[in-house]
């Protein structure tokens, strides 16, 4: 439906007829038309939907038609100029005006305190803050962050997955990442944070300097390049560590290092890094690996790991299967 006459001025009016009640038949049509045009007409009436029911809450029942009654007896208004419309289209123009300015009330405060959340679904996402600080979300990751920072702190929320934050300097306004157990706060540094599937939160500092503690604590610790920490919170507990198992960023670096490592651990971390299942048998977890794979597909580096150690591994409903060959 294409809008000819249906300008702005007219959408509104129409919209505050609706609301209220009073619009006929054909209007009603003719506004879900318009709604149905796009995504964004549907948006400005839901918000303007929203604005219009909390209005109503907060009068409390006002008897709007009793008021104009008593308003019009005192301007000496005759029965007929109000049975007549004309009054009613005026009533409908300060209605529509009053949602514009409500409206638009509504969405400049939503702009500027808004959130944006990022979901990476299958692949990771880059993105930039609004502060110029570069955000890498893994697979299956959710961040969100304000459209503009305000305030003393930058915060990012870490609803879950992972990201790894390479933060802009700013000594006056830190650098704060929030997960649901647990908080990170910063000035300026390369760090990763982990939100694992059993609710534990793990933190990994490339460069500079970071502070790590649970949300319902005070007690915090510093970490620092090439250091690293576990919050449990089934457990309450904070562990730290003086060294960072760097093959946990593979996903980000698409580089793994393997120095006389287990095969139980290179298919844990293969699984991790590519999100694929991945099903070894029990006779080859023992099998130790020294080996570099840089920028490599998971089926190049099965095929490598396939011979190296004369493994056969296969595909099945989307997971690998790993044995020792057979030559049957």
């Amino acid at each position: 439906m294409a809008m000819q006459h249906e300008n702005e001025e007219y959408i509104w009016g129409l919209i505050a007829r609706v609301l209220s009640g009073e619009a006929t038949d054909d209007e009603e049509q003719f506004l879900m038309g318009w709604r149905q045009q796009s995504p964004a007409n549907e948006q400005v009436f839901r918000s303007c939907e929203r604005i219009w029911m909390a209005a109503d809450k907060r009068m409390g029942g006002f008897d709007a038609d009793k008021a104009w009654q008593q308003t019009s007896r005192r301007l000496h208004l005759p029965d007929k100029d109000l049975q007549s419309g004309r009054l009613r289209k005026i009533v409908y123009a300060v209605a529509a005006g009053v949602l514009v300015v409500l409206a638009t009330t509504f969405f400049v405060h939503t702009f500027f305190n808004s959130t944006t959340t990022v979901i990476a679904m299958e692949t990771s996402k880059q993105v930039v803050l609004p502060d110029g600080t570069s955000v890498e979300v893994n697979r299956h990751s959710q961040i969100e962050y304000p459209r503009r920072f305000s305030g003393k702190i930058r915060e990012v929320k870490l609803l879950r997955g992972e990201a790894f934050f390479n933060v802009t300097h700013n000594v006056s306004r830190p650098f704060v990442v929030t997960t649901p157990v647990a908080r990170v706060r910063v000035l300026g540094t390369r760090f990763n944070v982990w939100v694992r599937s059993d609710g534990d939160v793990q933190v990994m500092v490339e460069s500079g300097k970071v502070s790590f503690q649970s949300i319902n604590s005070t007690h915090e610790i510093l970490l620092v390049r090439n250091e690293s920490a576990i919050f449990s919170s089934r457990r309450n507990q904070m562990i730290k560590s003086d060294m960072v198992d760097w093959n946990l960023l593979a996903w980000k670096t698409h580089r793994l290092v393997f120095r006389d490592a287990e095969l139980a651990y290179v298919y844990d971390i293969l699984s991790r890094t590519y999100g694929k299942n991945i099903k070894p048998d029990n006779a080859v977890l023992g099998y130790r690996l020294t080996a570099t794979f840089d920028n490599l597909s998971l089926e190049d580096v099965l095929k490598i790991i396939d011979k190296t150690f004369m493994l056969q591994t296969q595909s099945r409903n989307d997971t690998f299967v790993v044995k020792r060959y057979s030559a049957e």
